[in-house]
């Protein structure tokens, strides 16, 4: 899939029941992330595969992102899986959950939501440039 057309895709699956969505981002990719040792994800339980919503431009950048991302978190990460996400109206997820979505867009949906200040958190961002550690 071509750059535009993952956008055409995202415009596309941001209508909903709500009307168009009204932030303009990248895509919102599903990656999936298999790790070398198991950890624990909470309800999920011990588990080797873990998922992780990311916004990138395309599938490379989204697995390199969670790969950093899980990385960071003292994972061992043996392979990455990107696919765009069905939904990419933000405002049909957690949206500080959605790593390296913009933090202006995480401020609009925590204002929209009506979340009090304490309740807030920082918007995850994994420099997409950067080479995960292996």
């Amino acid at each position: 899939m071509k750059p535009h057309d993952l956008q055409a895709t995202a415009d596309n699956a941001s209508m909903n029941a709500r009307g168009p969505s009204p932030y303009t981002h990248d895509p919102i990719f599903y990656v999936t992330v298999s790790l070398l040792e198991a950890v624990h994800a909470g309800a999920v339980g011990f588990t080797r595969t873990v998922d992780k919503l990311v916004c990138a431009r395309d599938a490379e950048e989204a697995e390199r992102v969670a790969t950093s991302y899980f990385a960071s978190r003292q994972c061992k990460v043996d392979k990455a899986s990107a696919r765009p996400s069905v939904r990419q109206d933000v405002r049909t997820f957690i949206a500080h959950q959605i790593v390296n979505l913009p933090a202006g867009i995480v401020s609009a949906e925590f204002d929209r939501q009506g979340t009090p200040a304490e309740y807030r958190h920082e918007p995850v961002y994994i420099d997409p440039s950067a080479r995960p550690a292996k």
